[in-house]
């Protein structure tokens, strides 16, 4: 959660630094708060206390909540999850393809870095016009002002940098998971595997 929370003051602190518009708005961070701090702290308050909690020892009074590695590991991965962010932001804005996805049939306009980090001049711009596209049953029209583009058009690039936080988040529950099932015994495997095999019983 915490490395989550670093990620998002990072994406917001760098997409400030380099002028261009912030790749997350307040309801999104809002969203990604609720997703990776709520469940989370849901669950640990229903998981039961473990059988041998009172024979461990105490913890020293000078122990440290967060040891520097463990902080260590907070901040790389946060500073990662908000460069990963802000990239996915960016490489949506002003490339027309990215690792064989074509952008350009998929309403997006190619936009150069500087004209994105002077968003604000780009009723100026000299030939730049805006592609409309379709966003569930709505479609985006920028014909009267191609400057909305920064603000309706970036709806998909924001869904982009959403889901690489989202994306973390799932990588982490899966690591747990494979440790949950190396921890336990064969009874568990043959449970989850027989899941995975026959999922319509479960339904």
């Amino acid at each position: 959660m915490i490395s989550s929370n670093i990620g998002e003051v990072a994406s917001i602190f760098l997409t400030s630094a380099l002028g261009i518009p912030e790749g997350l708005i307040p309801v999104q961070l809002l969203w990604v708060n609720l997703v990776t701090d709520g469940p989370p702290a849901t669950a640990l308050g229903f998981n039961p206390p473990d059988k041998d909690i009172m024979k461990k020892p105490p913890r020293r009074s000078d122990d440290s909540l967060i040891t520097p590695w463990i902080l260590f590991r907070y901040m790389v991965i946060g500073l990662y999850v908000g460069v990963a962010t802000v990239g996915i932001f960016i490489i949506w804005y002003t490339h027309d393809s990215f690792m064989g996805i074509d952008l350009a049939s998929d309403g997006h306009t190619l936009v150069s870095y500087s004209q994105l980090s002077n968003r604000d001049q780009c009723s100026s711009w000299e030939g730049f016009k805006v592609s409309p596209f379709t966003a569930g049953a709505r479609t985006f029209s920028f014909d009267a002002n191609p400057c909305d583009y920064f603000q309706g058009g970036k709806i998909k690039a924001t869904t982009l940098s959403l889901s690489v936080l989202v994306a973390i988040e799932m990588f982490k529950f899966q690591i747990i998971k494979v440790h949950f099932l190396q921890s336990n015994n064969l009874q568990d495997h043959g449970l989850c595997k027989h899941y995975y095999m026959y999922p319509d019983q479960y339904e």
